[in-house]
């Protein structure tokens, strides 16, 4: 018995994802383009595949693009996680091109959509790009409160690599004063 449309797509979707993981962004970018245009454009989660393979790549304003129309997606279908997947790389994006007051609202946005979710590794990653830009605006004590938070919430969940990457943080913000 054959797969429906649906089981195949999601089975593709999945695919796509660990070819990202495996930092395979340019495969991601051209599975997805041989996608009929209707389902890279009018679903959430090829869309977010696309914002970050693009970003990945270093290609910022097609991540931007992508990125934008996968919030859209996400708020008029009620996808919240993918709403606050959206949100926090927004406010990647906004931080790469050195726009902190955006990436600080992207990321504060992101941070309360993670808090009501429940969903420890996005509050996580929040806290921790809070800090950064605390230390980037000149504000240590800010930046360090949002670091001890964040590596209290992977230590929460056990993320070792989060917890790593923010003591590297908090070393430069150290190293910063």
């Amino acid at each position: 018995m054959a797969e429906s449309p649906l089981a195949e797509e999601s089975a593709l979707f999945r695919e796509l994802e660990q070819l990202a993981g495996q930092g395979r962004h340019r495969e991601v970018l051209d599975a997805l383009q041989r996608l009929p245009a209707r389902v890279r454009e009018s679903r959430t989660r090829p869309a977010l595949l696309a914002a970050e393979a693009h970003g990945r790549l270093g290609e910022h304003e097609a991540a931007l693009r992508w990125v934008v129309l996968a919030a859209q997606l996400a708020r008029e279908r009620g996808e919240r996680y993918a709403e606050m997947r959206a949100r926090n790389y927004q406010g990647l994006i906004a931080l790469r091109h050195g726009d902190v007051e955006e990436a600080e609202r992207h990321f504060g946005a992101a941070l309360e959509m993670a808090r009501a979710l429940a969903d420890h590794t996005t509050e996580a990653r929040c806290l921790n790009n809070i800090g950064v830009l605390a230390n980037i605006k000149g504000d240590p004590e800010i930046a360090m409160a949002n670091y001890r938070l964040a590596v209290a919430a992977y230590q929460r969940i056990g993320h070792v690599r989060g917890i790593a990457e923010t003591h590297h943080n908090i070393a430069i913000s150290l190293r910063d004063q």
